[in-house]
Parts: C-alpha cells; structure tokens; sequence
C-alpha cells in the first residue's frame, strides 16, 4: 500500500494508493478531520466531476476544509510518484555503460 498525506492541522486528505487505468490516475483517497473520516472513494483524480463530488461529499460534515487545496496539493505528489515509479520500471531494461 502506497500512502500519501496532506495535513494542515488535524484535517487530511489521505490517498492509500494510486495507479495508472485506462490512462487515468486512480486514486483511492480518504478525507478525515482530526480522527473522525467523513469521506472515502476510488475515483480519477484528474476527473473533474469525480473530484468535485468527492469533495461535496467529504465538505458536508466539514465545510471549514478547503478539500479542493488539499486535492491539488496531493495531485502533485501523485504524479511524482507516479512517473518516479514508471522510471524505475523502465531504467532495468535501459542499457549498461559499455565496458
């Protein structure tokens, strides 16, 4: 399991893990206020309507949370990972220096 955090204060936005879908970065996110979770999804992360319902979901119980903030913030982070990740992958097939 992959997790990634954003915490201003007690209030965070937790992703558990990601992956690349379809050509879509999935996330399965958790949006919690110090230790009570108020939302949890799967959805794609750079979705518009995906990520706007998941905050209007998790700001229902907690409207003073600038969800939006901590979603773009964890967007970066994500995407760094993920292409981290992808080099990693691809630098085993990449040739050696030549002897």
């Amino acid at each position: 399991m992959r997790a990634l955090s954003r915490k201003p204060r007690a209030k965070r936005l937790v992703i558990r893990d990601f992956k690349r879908e379809r050509g879509k970065i999935v996330v399965d996110a958790e949006a919690w206020n110090g230790d009570e979770l108020t939302h949890t999804a799967q959805f794609p992360l750079l979705d518009q309507r995906e990520s706007a319902h998941f905050m209007a979901v998790a700001g229902r119980e907690r409207s003073d949370v600038d969800w939006q903030k901590l979603l773009m913030e964890v967007t970066a982070a994500v995407r760094e990972a993920l292409a981290a990740a992808e080099n990693t992958v691809q630098a085993p097939n990449e040739p050696g220096p030549t002897p």
